[in-house]
């Protein structure tokens, strides 16, 4: 891989060009604010969501895009729009090309484990857009990387959840979820750049699906905060689609399988929660 282009280049995108920095690779990062990216990273000021100038020649496209709101608008701008124009102002073919996505593309259930042969069941109208986003990029030879819950020093949603004073989350039923760790995600996009023939599809998470209260418990211990309290009816720190299942006295969430994944060589470098979270909070102070 000689010349990478990464569209759509932040956390992600920064952290694949330090983790390049070394490599006698040279990588484009593609963004409206270039005064962002990593020293190492030549910068392209462009708007996804625009056409686009014609982009340099290169071998490798890591499309990492975000929407920069929850409206379908956005998302269609970000997974479907974006990646169009980055490959009509491309001047030919890409040999490799990883399309960031989300395994919210999959449809909610009850617990059960999930890899990469379970279809698509897109659960809502900006998740079926960025599986529209999927299909347009595998149509390209593109693989396919789903991640699932990504934390990390800089994304701490779930320890300000778990810092409040009075928090509540249900034990039963079971809310499963999944993450993965910001660094193993680089990793990860890293690691199918390099590796001959990778497939078209992979989940991108750790070693353990964990219950919400399991995570939150712990955190909280971490904390020194006692356990969430316990709410007779629904937990109104979940999810819409939670809410509305724990109505119905019904477990929720997937639990997802990294064997494909970890089947080409790769291993997380944080294989739970707790590894993942106590850097996290050590980092933090």
């Amino acid at each position: 891989m000689e010349r990478l282009l990464i569209a759509g280049c932040g956390a992600l995108g920064n952290g694949l060009g330090a983790l390049l920095e070394s490599a006698p690779t040279r990588v484009f990062g593609l963004r409206r604010n270039v005064a962002a990216l990593h020293p190492s990273i030549e910068g392209i000021s462009a708007d996804l969501s625009q056409a686009m100038a014609p982009l340099p020649a290169v071998d490798a496209l890591v499309y990492t895009a975000t929407p920069a709101e929850r409206t379908e608008a956005a998302y269609r701008s970000a997974y479907v729009d974006g990646l169009r124009h980055v490959l009509q102002a491309l001047p030919g073919p890409v040999q490799r090309i990883i399309y960031v996505s989300s395994t919210s593309v999959l449809a909610d259930s009850a617990g059960e484990w999930i890899d990469e042969n379970t279809p698509a069941n897109p659960p809502s109208a900006t998740a079926a857009i960025l599986r529209e986003g999927e299909c347009l990029a595998l149509e390209h030879g593109a693989t396919v990387l789903r991640f699932a819950g990504i934390y990390g020093p800089k994304r701490l949603w779930m320890l300000r959840t778990a810092s409040q004073q009075d928090l509540q989350c249900n034990i039963d039923p079971p809310q499963w979820t999944n993450r993965i760790h910001e660094y193993d995600c680089i990793r990860a996009i890293h690691h199918l750049l390099t590796i001959d023939q990778p497939d078209s599809l992979y989940h991108g998470v750790d070693d353990e699906p964990a219950t919400r209260y399991a995570v939150l418990s712990w955190l909280r211990e971490q904390l020194n905060l006692p356990a969430p309290g316990q709410s007779n009816g629904v937990d109104q720190n979940a999810t819409a689609t939670s809410q509305q299942a724990q109505a119905t006295g019904k477990a929720t969430g997937k639990r997802l399988r990294n064997d494909k994944l970890k089947a080409t060589g790769w291993q997380p470098e944080y294989p739970n929660f707790r590894t993942g979270y106590a850097d996290t909070l050590a980092q933090a102070g």
